[in-house]
């Protein structure tokens, strides 16, 4: 790394702590220093325990940081398994897991959409009411799946001061994409994160503009990373 890449870096980094102050994740992601999985990555694919399903590990879109710092996965309650990749003081975190498919409403879409407000209470840790900001279809092989991006007050994974305020969280973009398997009877879901294009740059979620932009580069972004997402 040569000096101008390396000072380029130090100020980057020194400005995302001076932004962020403080970050979390969440209180499901059980962050920590140290990666820990009770599945398998190999040749940057990882596999759930009990071989539920495997995805591809996500690259950050941080310049500077491609990998994630902190891999926490976890067997459900109802028999599912879901991971977690995350940079927590960059304020970047994503899920991805497989469930069984419960009884619901009759009508497939609808399932979708139960689902991922579910998913999306437990990203928040709280039920909260789901403010849909965007939504569409996703192609996968066993069926198609739904997509919808959330924009959620006091959301965001970093907490920032303006001023000389208190340090809060602000308004996030959630993305979920669900889809189901009917001959395995089960249920895949992507839930993502990514607070740092929500503030600074041309567009910004302080416009309605700027957070359909956001949006559909959300939508986007969610599309590339459940593609390799599969059941086993």
């Amino acid at each position: 790394m040569d000096s101008n890449t390396a000072r380029i870096r130090t100020l980057f980094l020194l400005a995302t702590i001076v932004l962020s102050g403080c970050a979390q994740i969440p209180s499901s992601s059980n962050p920590g220093t140290l990666t820990k999985i009770e599945g398998r990555i190999l040749d940057g694919t990882y596999t759930s325990p009990g071989d539920l399903f495997r995805v591809d590990v996500p690259e950050m879109r941080n310049p500077f940081i491609k990998k994630p710092s902190v891999i926490r996965d976890e067997t459900r309650p109802d028999g599912g398994a879901e991971v977690n990749f995350s940079v927590p003081d960059l304020g970047e975190a994503w899920r991805f897991g497989a469930r069984p498919l419960t009884a619901g409403s009759p009508n497939e879409t609808t399932l979708l959409a139960e689902v991922s407000d579910q998913e999306l209470a437990r990203w928040l840790n709280t039920p909260g009411r789901p403010n849909v900001l965007l939504e569409d279809k996703v192609q996968f092989a066993y069926g198609l799946g739904l997509a919808r991006i959330y924009h959620q007050e006091s959301a965001s994974l970093l907490f920032v001061r303006r001023g000389n305020t208190d340090a809060v969280r602000e308004s996030a973009l959630i993305g979920v994409i669900t889809v189901i398997s009917k001959e395995k009877n089960r249920v895949l879901y992507a839930v993502g994160q990514f607070d740092m294009p929500n503030r600074g740059g041309h567009y910004t979620l302080d416009s309605e503009n700027g957070r359909k932009k956001l949006a559909a580069e959300h939508l986007r972004r969610m599309r590339e990373l459940t593609a390799s997402l599969r059941l086993q």
